[in-house]
């Protein structure tokens, strides 16, 4: 794992970005004897996405990943998926989105930038070319962050080798949240109501997944009526985006005990990229099919790490395997066997 280290901002700023992709960075806390007030920094004048990493040294390292989580979560949620892809060989990074996770001590952190996201990611993977030369780079992201890897291979593929898009779809099932922003937008759009906790009612019936979820400081359950409707209009970018993904591997992932997002929006995406190198699994999973890894069984999970690095090495630059010019869809069922198993 990499090593933990805990930054004050302005030391986060000044750091070159190479260190700071070789620790695990916040802004939660200083251990340099320094009383720092974060809400007195402003979000806007911060170039560097709060970054952690999982880097197994005893391990030769044979791929690069970085995951983008999704709405209201943070990238702690990767913890378990990054220790088990380390293991395998692969250099695990994770950042917040704007807006969630240790962002949100900052002035002006809370607000949702999905353009300054992009532009993170745009900034971070050629650095990660740089501290890891010769390996395969890949996106990775669930549900919002899905959506967002999409738009990222989507605007500048050249920089990634593929991407690893899990429940992106925004097309989701009613749970009344619709009614709530429409009343919302007339009574008071910009105020921060709770929304999280409506999500993980409708995200999982899982209890201890769901202690994590609402009990995390880092993550947020707060977003006001405007903001919900940025996102959405955000996620409903996707099939444009998709269609705009003409070379890179594609793996995209849906739960077949998804009751939040759909599988028929994620089977639409899929439907709309137009790279041939693309593979759709089903797999046995509620909405979160690998953020907070544990929750589910352990051969769940080592089979869900071990399925995602084989896809990743079979589908690297330097793979006799890989085969740019035949579609790769992959029957649920398959799936569903050789994950649960």
């Amino acid at each position: 794992m990499g090593l933990q280290m805990r930054l004050p901002s302005k030391l986060f700023r000044s750091l070159p970005l190479a260190l700071l992709l070789s620790v695990q960075a916040s802004f939660a806390a200083t251990e340099l004897n320094t009383a720092i007030d974060f809400s007195t920094i402003d979000a806007n004048d911060i170039n560097t996405p709060p970054c952690r990493s999982w880097i197994d040294r005893d391990v030769k390292q044979t791929a690069v990943v970085l995951c983008i989580h999704g709405l209201g979560l943070n990238a702690d949620c990767f913890n378990d998926f990054g220790t088990r892809m380390s293991h395998r060989g692969v250099a695990v990074y994770a950042i917040d989105v704007r807006g969630f996770g240790s962002w949100m001590k900052l002035k002006n952190g809370k607000a949702l930038k999905f353009d300054a996201c992009l532009d993170d990611i745009k900034t971070l993977l050629p650095n990660l070319r740089a501290n890891h030369p010769g390996l395969p780079v890949f996106l990775l992201g669930e549900s919002m962050g899905g959506a967002i890897v999409l738009r990222a291979s989507s605007m500048f593929p050249e920089q990634m080798d593929g991407l690893i898009s899990s429940v992106p779809s925004g097309q989701r099932y009613k749970d009344g949240t619709d009614l709530k922003v429409g009343v919302k937008l007339l009574t008071g759009a910009r105020k921060q109501f709770d929304v999280g906790r409506g999500i993980v009612d409708q995200a999982t019936k899982n209890d201890q997944l769901r202690e994590i979820w609402e009990s995390s400081p880092r993550n947020r359950m707060d977003l006001s009526a405007v903001q919900l409707v940025d996102f959405q209009t955000f996620m409903d970018g996707n099939n444009d985006a998709a269609a705009k993904i003409t070379m890179l591997p594609v793996l995209m992932l849906q739960g077949s005990l998804d009751r939040l997002v759909k599988a028929q929006g994620t089977w639409e995406i899929f439907n709309a990229l137009n790279t041939r190198n693309k593979t759709f699994i089903e797999l046995p999973s509620e909405h979160l099919v690998i953020e907070y890894g544990r929750v589910k069984s352990n051969t769940y999970d080592s089979n869900m790490a071990q399925f995602i690095s084989t896809w990743m090495a079979s589908n690297s630059p330097a793979s006799g395997n890989q085969d740019k010019t035949t579609s790769d869809s992959t029957s649920s069922a398959s799936a569903q066997a050789s994950i649960a198993t």
